[in-house]
């Protein structure tokens, strides 16, 4: 009993909701969670799959094409065994949108949990849809009067929990965003200021930041020059930063940066664990061809999910740029890779497969 009164009481209250809306089971599989952009010009539709990595089977677990409403696939997000999304309606000018909670049993069912504009003088600029670890809390970035806002909504009831003026801490592009897996603090990599965008310069603002929730300060996680990595050959871009992935339960950072090659025309992805107490990085070999994107960690911390797209010019019919999209699991600890999916389009179309990240099943 020593040992449960040494744990935080809230933070076993998320562990038990979590463990709830996994069903009986004793132990909960994750699968990739990944949209597909239908090609119907007349009804636009997305249809979201669930991959399990171990199997290679995939089921459909939503879609909106007999909704009222068409999902907004960039404004996707799922967190144990739930899945988030924005929509609009299907005349955009007369319905702004909202977020909704999407049923993850092929039924097509979902539930409205707040408005995107909700308040006077709100803007369409919503943007970074991000779910805490327990799903419990919903987070986005807005504009309002001018000013940017971080609002932060109730899951269940939509009930707006903090609406906190970021315009002085966020003075730019948001890149990646997201909670910490105390669920109590805010990680975000600012990557572009306007003029401040050369980070070597101290007084630019580009980097990676920790805040509370309430988003009094925020604090670097570490001088913009020390979140790069070292490597023989390579260096890093003066106006780019190193992206965070996510925050790792042993205090540790997951992130990305690109490298460049001076004798090479196009740059690298290079992934690694950043451990700011003892000043050290370790690379995550990928090994994986094409321009590396959208990567999601699993919620045992073990597996991450991302996409590798290819594009090459050849004649089909005539010459035209074919992409290829790949999802690809990567295990941190082994290196252990497996390519999990693969599409082709034309620059004529569709598919458009967007990685929205993991979901817990039974």
């Amino acid at each position: 009993m020593n040992v449960f009164r040494e744990l935080n009481m809230k933070h076993w209250i998320l562990l038990v909701c979590c463990l709830l809306s996994l069903g009986p089971a004793a132990q909960a599989r994750e699968s990739v969670v990944y949209s597909v952009v239908g090609s119907d010009s007349k009804q636009p539709s997305t249809d979201i799959f669930a991959i399990d990595p171990d199997t290679g089977k995939s089921r459909l677990v939503f879609s909106d094409v007999k909704a009222q409403f068409a999902l907004v696939p960039r404004d996707t997000a799922a967190a144990c065994a739930k899945i988030f999304a924005r929509a609009m309606g299907r005349n955009q000018y007369s319905n702004p949108g909202a977020v909704y909670e999407l049923s993850v049993d092929g039924s097509g069912r979902a539930r409205k949990i707040f408005d995107v504009e909700n308040e006077p003088n709100m803007t369409s600029n919503f943007s970074n849809l991000f779910v805490n670890h327990s799903g419990s809390k919903i987070g986005h970035l807005n504009t309002l009067g001018g000013k940017s806002y971080l609002f932060v909504h109730d899951a269940a009831t939509g009930k707006l929990l903090r609406k906190t003026d970021v315009t002085s801490i966020m003075p730019g592009n948001v890149t990646s965003i997201g909670w910490m897996p105390d669920d109590e603090r805010i990680f975000f990599t600012l990557n572009d200021a306007g003029e401040d965008a050369d980070w070597q310069d101290s007084r630019s603002p580009i980097g990676s930041y920790v805040m509370k929730e309430d988003a009094d300060r925020a604090v670097r996680i570490a001088p913009e020059a020390a979140m790069h990595p070292q490597l023989a050959g390579l260096r890093p871009l003066n106006d780019t930063a190193a992206v965070l992935i996510a925050g790792l339960k042993d205090g540790q950072y997951l992130a990305y940066d690109l490298q460049r090659n001076p004798a090479l025309r196009q740059p690298s992805t290079y992934l690694y664990e950043l451990d700011v107490a003892a000043k050290t990085q370790k690379l995550v070999p990928t090994d994986i061809e094409g321009k590396l994107l959208s990567f999601h960690l699993s919620p045992s911390g073990q597996e991450l999910t991302l996409t590798a797209t290819q594009k090459k010019y050849e004649k089909q019919a005539q010459f035209t740029w074919t992409t290829t999209q790949e999802l690809w699991t990567l295990d941190l600890d082994s290196g252990r890779k497996s390519k999990l999916q693969s599409f082709t389009s034309h620059d004529d179309g569709p598919p458009s497969v967007n990685l929205i990240g993991w979901l817990d099943q039974d």
